[in-house]
């Protein structure tokens, strides 16, 4: 970003490193892609959504939006497209 101006702590911070992100670390989110293989094909919820990939359908969400599913790697993906084409890929979670 370019501009014409640099404020007072902008013209400070110009020369240090930016400071991490903080994050919380959930123990609850450690889980292996076997077990997150697992979960997925256990799932009666995701079903319908691998039966969706394995016939490669795209869905429509709503007026514009569409979904896609894939399994790439053994791993349910859903790809939200917006109507100007842009794709989310999200890993598809089983909800317990």
């Amino acid at each position: 970003m370019v501009s014409a101006v640099s404020t007072w702590a902008q013209a400070l911070a110009k020369d240090k490193p930016p400071k991490p992100m903080v994050v919380p670390e959930l123990k609850e989110l450690h889980i292996t892609v076997t077990d997150m293989q697992q979960l997925q094909r256990g799932s009666p919820d995701l079903q319908k959504w691998f039966d969706f990939a394995k016939a490669g359908q795209v869905v429509r969400t709503g007026k514009k939006a569409s979904v896609k599913f894939i399994e790439r790697f053994g791993l349910l993906r859903r790809i939200y497209i917006t109507e100007q084409g842009h794709e989310t890929e999200q890993l598809a979670d089983h909800v317990p």
